[in-house]
C-alpha cells in the first residue's frame, strides 16, 4: 500500500481521477477496461511555444533545457490556478495541457445537473484569471507566451489500454474532448477563451460571450457578470483522502526511467540531456469512439506496445489531442540506451507499419534524432510528467504532419538517415519548408534495408578509395593473400579436404569498436569483385531486432542460399522445405522459422514476449537435423544433389572448363562458383549459428567463411543488464568463445586469426589525417599527442573527434594547416574536454554501459566526473547532497564501479583515497548528459570542496582548477547573443581570492611579500578633495605610497587595529560612487603612531575593484590578527568539530582502518559506536584527540612531488581511558582557557565567509582602559618578527 512520501511522489504522476478509479477498483484485472463520467473538459495550448523552440533552439544543446525550463515555469503558473479551481491535469501534451474537473455524484440527475453547471462556471471562470494574470508573460529575455483556451462539456470516457509487460497506458475519449480541441483552433491568438455550443448553454447566464463569426456554434467568453463561485481544490482533496491503492497498481503508469529516482527520492536528477531518437506516430483509429471499438483499440495499443518493446524503445506519450491519436516513441531514453538506437527505431516504424496494416489501421509516422531533455515537466507539487522536450521532437511532430498530407507512411530526418544508412537504405523525398523552422529542410523516406557492405556507404561516408585504410591496409594484403589462394586452388580444380587446410576455410578478423574493421573489408570485397567478378559473395550482420531469433547471424545466409536452389529447381517453397526436412514437421517449422516463411513474424509479434521458438538449440538431435537441412540447400547450390534440375544459374568461370561433365552430382563442379561468406557481428551469433557455421566448413571446400568480430563494447541485451560487470550478459560471451573453439577444433588447426590494433603511432596518424581530411600538420604540435590519446588509436573515433573539433570552432582551418582556439587551448591547459561536444561514437559505446548502472552508482559517477578525471573520496563524499548514501555505502558503490572497469583504484594514504576513469570519454558522457543546472550546481559544490579539501596538485594549478570551477558554476547563456557570459559572484571572488592569498603566502620565504598593490582613492584629512595614492597590502599592513615607485609612504595601517571594513554605495556625499570605509583605531603617519581613532574613506573606478579591495582587506585582516594571536599565546590545537571541514570523521576512520589493514577491535567498536547514529556533520558525541601530523601526498599531474600538507588525524578516546583520566585540575583549567581562545580564532575564521559575520577587534572597556598605558600602546604597535610559515596551519 501507498504511504504519505508515496503519496506525494508517486500520485503527482497519475491524474487524480485515475487515483480514486484504481482505488475504488482495488485492482484492473483484465485490460481494456473503461471509466465513465460527465464533466467538462478544458485544452489549454501555449502560444509563442513556436518561436520560443525556434529562438532556443539556437543555443546548441542548453536550448532544449532552457524550452523545458520555460514551459515548466509557465505551467506552474497555470497549474497553480487550476488546481485552486479544482481542475485535474489529465494529460501534458508538450506545450499544451488537458484538464478534466472531477464530478461529485449526486442522488437525483437534477443535483448532478447542477453540480455539473457549478464545475463549469469554476472551470470558465479560472480560464478568465488565467487570462488576466498570465496573458503576455515574460518567461526569458524578450520571449513571452499566453495561453489559448477551448471548453467542452458531456461524457466522458477514460480507457485502460496496454499491458504489455506491465506497462498500462490511459486515454480520455469521448465528445467533450472533440468540442475542446475545435473551441481552441478557433482562437485566433493568445489571451482567448472559447467554449462550444454546450458550455454556452450551461453558463450562459454567468459571463458575456461574444459569438464567433467564423462559426455560430463556438463563443468566446469576454467577462464574468455574476459573482464568482466559491473555489475547491477537488482533485487534490481526491489524492488526500486516499489511503487503500495498491502501490503495484499505481507503478505500472510511470515510465521505467523515473522509478529508480522516486525511489530514493531524488527525482530532480532523473532530468538529462540525451541524445534521442523520438518517433511522431499517427494512428488511423477514431479513439472517441470508444463505446463500440474498445477491443479495437485495445489491439492496436497492444501491437504498438509490442512493436517498441520488441526493439527496446519506450512508449513514452499516448494521447487524443488535437492532432488526432496520437503516440510518442523515445529511444534511447533511459535504461534503454543501445549503441544503434536510430536502426532500432527505423526498424519499429517499419515494424508498425506492417502489423498496424493488418489489423487496418493505417499510421504516419515522423522520425527525428537529436539532443533533446528527458525529465520531469510540470510542477514541483500536485502534477507531473515525465516528458522529452527539444527541437528534435518538434522535429518529428512536423514530419508526421508532413506524413498525413504526402501520404507517406514514414519520413524521417537528415540525421537519422545518416545513422542509419550502413544498415536501412534511405532516400532524399524532398526539400521542405517546416513550421518553425528558417530554410528548407532534407526529408528522407526509407527504400529498402540491406547489408552492412553495400560500397556506396563507405565512399560517401568514409570518404577512402580502395588503396585501403591506413593501419588497415597490412590486414586488408593479409586477408586477399588467403583469399587469392583459396581462389587459386579453386580455379586449377585441386580443391579437396585432403588439400586444402582448415585455416584457409575460416579467417577471424578482430579487432575493437570503431576500429576499421568493417571498411577493412569493405576494401577486401572490392578487390575480390573487381578480380573476380563471377564469386559469390555472401554477406550477413545482426540487427537489433535479429539478435533475439535462433540462427540470428546464419539466417540471411541461408536465405539467399534457399532462394538459388528455388532457382535450380522446379520445386515450390513448401515442397523444397518438405524434401530438405524428409516430412519431418518439427523440422519444417523450424526451418520456416529460420527462413523467415510464411506468417512466422505475425506470429512472433502476437505472442511475444512469450513467443516459443521451433528453433530451441537444447535439442542436440533436432539442431543436427536442421544442420543437415541446411547442407542439402548448400548441396543444390553445388549440384552435388539436384533433383528435377530446372537451369544452370551461373555460366562456366573458364572457357576450359567446357568439357566438364555435369552429369557426376557426387563430387564438386568447379563451374560453379565457390562461396564466400562475410560475417559480421559474430560476437552476437548464437548456438545455432555457430554449429551451422561448423557443419557448412565441415561439409563444403568451396567456401570460404570470414568472421568479423569485436572484441569490447558490446552490445548488452536490456534483459541482461544485472550491473555486475562491464558486459554481463556472459551467457552469450560463453556461447561465442564455445562456438569460435568449436570451429577451431574442427581439424585441430588454428583458423587465420587477423587482430587489427588501430592506428600504431603519430607518424601513421599524420598519414591518416591527410588520407581523410586533407592536413597533417597543427600549429600546436601538442594536439597531434592529445589527439591520439583520446582516441585511443581508433580511426573511426579519431575521425568523429577531429570533425567534431572542426565542426565546433575549436579547430580553425587555414590552407594546409589547422590552429586551436583560444578556448581550445584554455581547455588544453586545463586538461579538461568536458565542454567539447564529444563525438557520437562516444554514446554508442558508453552510453549501454551507463544505463547499465544502479541509480545510485549512476549519481555518483555524476559528481565524480565533475571533480576530475582523477578524484577523491573525501571531496566526493562531501559535495553529493544524498542521505541516501552514507560512507559505508559510498565505498560498496566505489568498488562496485572498480569491478566493472568503470573506475581504477590509483593510490591512498591515512586518509583519503583516489580513483580514475577508466573507459575512454566515459567521463565526458557522464557530464554532458546532465542538465546545465546541474553541472553548475555541481561545480559550485567542488569549488568550495577545493576551498578545504587537500588536493594532490601544485599550488598554482589548484588555484586554476578552483578558477574553472568557479568559472563552470557561475557561466550563463545569453538569449540574444548566444554567446556564455561569466560574471562571478562574491562568493566565488572571495574563494578565488582566498586561495591566491595562501599561493602567495606559501611559495614565498618573506612575509612582507605584496597580496594586493595597485592605485586607488583617498580622501584628503580634511575631507576637502580626493588623492591618488599607490596602495600595498602584505600579511601585516596596509601601506599607502605617493606614488608607484613605492619610496615615500604617506601613510600605514595596520592590518590588526582595522575596526570596521564598510563598502558603500551612496554619491550623495561625494562625487565617487565605489567607496569604501576602513576604521582604524591606531595608525602611522610619516613613522609617527597616531592614537587617534580614524576613519579612512577610499574609492575605486568599479564595483568590482571595489569588492575585490573589499575581501583581501577583511581576508588579511584574519589572518593578521590570527598570527598575532599565534605570536603572544602560542600555537593553538584545533577543536574535534572542525575536522568535518575538511574531511568527513566516520569516513575517515573507514580509510584509515583499510590503509592500516588491523586496528585494536575495541577501538574499532568503540569509534563505530560514537560516529555512527550521528549526522555526518555531527562530532560531538565523545572527546576527541587530534594531532597535526604531515603526510605528503604525491601529485598525478607533475613529474615532482607536492610539497608536504599538514592533514588532520584523530582518534576517539575510549571509555576505559576517560575513566581513568587523572589531570589535574591546574592543568585541566589551563586547556579550558587555552580551547577557548581557540574557539575565538576559529570563530574569527569560520564566519569571515559568511555574508553577516560579526566584526571582532572593537574596541571595548577594557581595550581603553590599557590604552592609558603607553608602554603597553607602543608594544601594541611593534611589529611581530619571525612569524611562522602559514604552510603550518593550513588556513582556509
Amino acid at each position: 500500500m501507498l504511504t504519505r512520501n508515496d503519496n506525494m511522489s508517486l500520485l503527482g504522476f497519475v491524474p487524480a481521477l485515475v487515483v480514486q478509479y484504481l482505488a475504488n477498483q482495488q485492482q484492473i484485472t483484465q485490460l481494456p477496461e473503461k471509466q465513465n463520467l460527465r464533466s467538462v473538459v478544458m485544452f489549454a495550448d501555449i502560444s509563442g511555444f513556436t518561436n520560443l523552440t525556434e529562438t532556443l533552439s539556437k543555443l546548441g544543446n542548453e536550448g532544449a533545457e532552457l524550452i523545458a525550463f520555460a514551459i515548466n515555469r509557465y505551467m506552474e503558473l497555470l497549474v497553480s490556478a487550476i488546481s485552486k479551481s479544482g481542475g485535474d491535469i489529465f494529460k501534458f501534451a508538450g506545450d499544451a495541457m488537458i484538464v478534466v474537473w472531477p464530478p461529485s455524484i449526486k442522488e437525483s440527475a437534477v443535483e448532478n445537473h447542477e453540480e455539473l453547471k457549478v464545475i463549469c462556471r469554476l472551470a470558465v471562470q479560472s480560464a478568465l484569471d488565467i487570462q488576466s494574470k498570465l496573458n503576455n508573460t515574460t518567461i526569458l529575455e524578450d520571449i513571452k507566451l499566453s495561453v489559448k483556451i477551448g471548453f467542452g462539456i458531456g461524457d466522458i470516457n477514460i480507457i485502460y489500454v496496454g499491458g504489455v509487460f506491465g506497462r498500462s497506458e490511459y486515454l480520455a475519449t469521448g465528445d467533450p474532448l472533440t468540442q475542446a480541441f475545435k473551441s481552441e483552433h478557433h482562437a485566433t491568438s493568445g489571451g482567448q477563451i472559447i467554449v462550444s455550443q454546450e458550455v454556452f448553454d450551461m453558463v450562459s447566464d454567468f459571463f458575456v460571450f461574444q459569438r464567433l463569426q467564423t462559426d455560430s456554434s463556438f463563443y468566446m467568453v469576454v467577462k464574468l457578470i455574476n459573482n464568482k463561485v466559491q473555489l475547491k481544490a477537488g482533485a487534490q482533496l481526491i489524492k488526500n483522502r486516499l489511503g487503500g491503492i495498491n502501490k503495484s497498481q499505481i507503478m505500472t503508469f510511470i515510465p521505467a526511467a523515473l522509478i529508480p529516482y522516486i525511489e530514493i527520492e531524488q527525482e530532480k536528477w532523473s532530468s538529462e540531456l540525451r541524445r534521442i531518437t523520438t518517433l511522431f506516430i499517427n494512428l488511423g483509429i477514431d479513439l472517441s469512439d470508444a463505446d463500440s471499438r474498445l477491443q479495437h483499440i485495445q489491439k492496436v495499443i497492444e501491437v504498438v506496445q509490442k512493436c517498441i518493446y520488441i526493439n527496446e524503445g519506450s512508449l513514452n506519450k499516448l494521447l487524443m489531442d488535437d492532432k488526432g491519436s496520437t503516440l510518442i516513441v523515445g529511444f534511447g531514453l533511459p535504461p534503454l540506451k543501445h549503441q544503434d538506437d536510430p536502426i532500432r527505431a527505423l526498424l519499429a516504424a517499419q515494424l508498425l507499419v506492417k502489423q498496424l496494416s493488418l489489423i487496418n489501421c493505417k499510421c504516419y509516422i515522423g522520425v527525428a534524432t537529436g539532443i533533446v531533455f528527458t525529465g520531469v515537466v510540470g510542477t514541483s507539487g500536485s502534477r507531473r510528467e515525465y516528458s522529452i522536450l527539444g527541437d528534435a521532437v518538434n522535429l518529428a511532430a512536423r514530419l508526421m504532419q508532413l506524413a498525413i498530407q504526402e501520404n507517406k507512411s514514414i519520413l524521417l530526418c537528415q540525421k537519422t538517415a545518416e545513422d542509419c544508412e550502413h544498415k536501412i537504405d534511405s532516400e532524399l523525398f524532398k526539400m521542405v519548408q517546416l513550421k518553425g523552422k528558417t530554410g528548407l529542410i532534407p526529408v528522407y523516406q526509407i527504400t529498402q534495408q540491406k547489408s552492412i557492405m553495400k560500397i556506396h556507404y563507405y565512399q560517401s561516408k568514409m570518404g577512402f578509395n580502395q588503396k585501403g585504410l591506413v593501419g588497415g591496409k597490412d590486414k586488408t594484403q593479409q586477408i586477399l593473400h588467403l583469399v587469392n589462394t583459396f581462389l587459386m586452388m579453386d580455379r586449377d580444380g585441386r580443391i579437396s579436404l585432403a588439400d586444402m587446410d582448415i585455416e584457409r576455410d575460416f579467417i577471424l578478423l578482430k579487432g575493437n569498436y570503431g576500429v576499421g574493421k568493417t571498411f577493412v573489408m569493405k576494401i577486401l570485397e572490392y578487390q575480390i569483385k573487381t578480380e573476380n567478378p563471377k564469386v559469390l559473395i555472401l554477406e550477413s550482420s545482426i540487427n537489433s531486432f535479429e539478435k533475439v531469433f535462433k540462427g540470428n547471424g546464419i539466417k540471411k545466409i541461408i536465405k539467399q542460399i534457399y532462394d538459388i536452389a528455388l532457382s535450380k529447381t522446379t520445386y515450390n517453397q513448401q515442397e523444397l522445405l518438405a524434401a530438405i526436412s524428409n516430412g519431418n514437421q518439427v523440422i519444417y517449422k523450424a526451418l520456416e522459422e529460420l527462413l523467415d516463411l510464411n506468417e512466422w513474424l505475425n506470429d512472433y509479434v502476437n505472442n511475444f514476449p512469450n513467443f516459443q521458438s521451433s528453433s530451441s538449440t537444447n535439442d542436440e538431435q533436432k539442431m543436427k537435423q536442421i544442420g543437415q537441412a541446411v547442407v542439402k540447400l548448400f548441396e543444390i547450390y553445388f549440384e552435388q544433389q539436384l533433383p528435377d534440375k530446372k537451369r544452370r544459374l551461373y555460366s562456366q568461370m573458364d572457357d576450359e572448363s567446357d568439357d566438364v561433365q555435369s552429369n557426376d552430382l557426387s563430387t564438386d563442379k568447379i563451374d560453379v562458383p565457390p562461396i564466400i561468406i562475410v560475417l559480421d557481428d559474430l560476437q552476437y551469433y548464437d548456438q545455432l549459428s555457430f554449429y551451422l557455421i561448423k557443419t557448412i566448413i565441415k561439409k563444403f571446400n568451396r567456401i570460404l567463411i570470414i568472421g568479423v568480430t569485436r572484441d569490447q563494447f558490446w552490445e548488452i541485451p536490456i534483459m541482461s543488464r544485472k550491473g555486475n560487470s562491464r558486459n554481463p550478459n556472459r551467457s552469450q560471451e560463453l556461447v561465442y568463445d564455445r562456438g569460435v573453439e568449436s570451429i577451431i577444433n574442427l581439424y585441430n588447426v588454428t583458423p587465420n586469426e587477423v587482430i587489427m590494433k588501430g592506428i600504431k603511432n603519430i607518424e601513421e596518424q599524420k598519414h591518416f589525417l591527410l588520407l581523410y581530411f586533407g592536413f597533417d600538420k597543427f600549429s600546436d604540435p601538442k594536439i597531434h599527442e592529445i589527439l591520439h590519446l583520446k582516441s585511443c588509436r581508433q580511426p573511426l573515433l579519431l575521425i568523429h573527434l577531429v570533425k567534431t573539433l572542426l565542426d565546433n570552432k575549436y579547430l580553425i582551418l587555414e590552407n594546409d594547416s589547422v590552429y586551436a582556439t583560444q578556448q581550445l587551448q584554455a581547455l588544453i591547459q586545463h586538461e579538461e574536454w568536458l565542454q567539447i561536444e564529444i563525438p557520437q561514437i562516444c554514446y554508442q559505446m558508453n552510453g549501454p554501459i551507463i544505463d547499465s548502472l544502479s541509480c545510485i552508482n549512476l549519481l555518483l559517477l555524476k559528481f565524480a566526473c565533475v571533480i576530475g578525471d582523477i578524484f577523491d573520496i573525501q571531496t566526493l563524499f562531501k559535495i553529493i547532497p544524498f542521505k541516501q548514501i552514507n560512507q559505508n555505502k559510498l565505498l560498496m558503490a566505489l568498488k562496485q564501479l572498480v569491478q566493472q572497469d568503470i573506475i581504477e583504484f590509483m593510490h591512498d594514504d591515512n586518509e583519503n583515497r583516489y580513483y580514475r576513469f577508466v573507459t575512454p570519454f566515459m567521463r565526458e558522457c557522464l557530464y554532458q548528459s546532465m542538465t546545465y543546472t546541474q553541472r553548475r550546481s555541481i561545480h559550485s559544490l567542488v569549488a568550495e570542496a577545493l576551498q578545504i579539501i587537500p588536493q594532490p596538485y601544485e599550488d598554482y594549478k589548484e588555484l586554476k582548477r578552483l578558477e574553472y570551477h568557479w568559472r563552470m558554476a557561475e557561466q550563463k547563456i545569453s538569449i540574444k547573443s548566444s554567446n556564455a557570459i561569466i560574471k562571478f559572484s562574491h562568493k566565488a571572488k572571495k574563494s578565488l581570492i582566498v586561495k591566491q592569498i595562501q599561493m602567495i603566502l606559501k611559495t614565498s620565504n618573506n612575509m612582507k611579500v605584496p597580496l594586493k598593490k595597485g592605485f586607488i582613492f583617498k580622501r584628503s584629512d580634511k575631507k576637502v578633495s580626493w588623492q591618488y595614492r599607490y596602495c600595498v597590502i602584505d600579511s601585516e599592513n596596509m601601506i599607502l605610497y605617493l606614488n608607484n615607485c613605492m619610496i615615500e609612504q604617506t601613510g600605514i595601517l595596520p592590518l590588526k587595529l582595522i575596526t570596521t571594513i564598510t563598502p558603500i554605495f551612496d554619491k550623495s556625499d561625494d562625487s565617487q560612487q565605489f567607496c569604501l570605509q576602513v576604521g582604524v583605531s591606531d595608525w602611522i603617519k610619516k613613522g609617527k603612531v597616531k592614537g587617534d581613532k580614524r576613519i579612512f574613506l577610499f574609492a575605486f573606478e568599479s564595483e568590482d575593484s571595489l569588492e575585490e579591495w573589499t575581501i583581501f582587506l577583511e581576508f588579511v585582516k584574519a589572518k593578521s590578527i590570527y598570527n598575532d594571536f599565534v605570536e603572544n599565546f602560542g600555537r593553538i590545537q584545533l577543536p574535534i568539530n572542525l575536522i568535518n571541514e575538511a574531511y568527513d570523521p566516520q569516513l575517515t576512520i573507514y580509510l584509515q582502518e583499510m590503509f592500516k589493514g588491523s586496528i585494536k577491535r575495541f577501538r574499532q567498536q568503540n569509534v563505530t559506536e560514537q560516529l555512527s547514529n550521528k549526522n555526518r556533520k555531527s562530532t560531538h558525541s565523545k572527546p576527541q584527540q587530534l594531532q597535526i601530523a604531515q603526510s605528503p601526498i604525491p601529485n598525478y599531474h607533475s613529474p615532482n612531488n607536492n610539497p608536504k600538507r599538514f592533514s588532520v588525524r584523530f582518534s576517539a578516546i575510549s571509555e576505559q581511558e576517560e575513566k581513568s583520566d587523572d589531570t589535574p585540575l591546574k592543568e585541566k583549567l589551563r586547556q579550558f582557557f587555552f580551547g577557548s581562545f581557540a574557539v575565538l580564532a576559529i570563530h574569527l575564521l569560520t564566519h569571515i565567509d559568511e555574508p553577516n559575520y560579526i566584526v571582532l577587534g572593537q574596541e571595548g572597556r577594557t581595550m581603553r582602559r590599557l590604552k592609558k598605558n603607553k608602554k603597553h600602546k607602543n608594544n601594541m604597535m611593534q611589529r611581530i618578527p619571525n612569524i611562522p610559515s602559514i604552510i603550518e596551519f593550513d588556513f582556509q
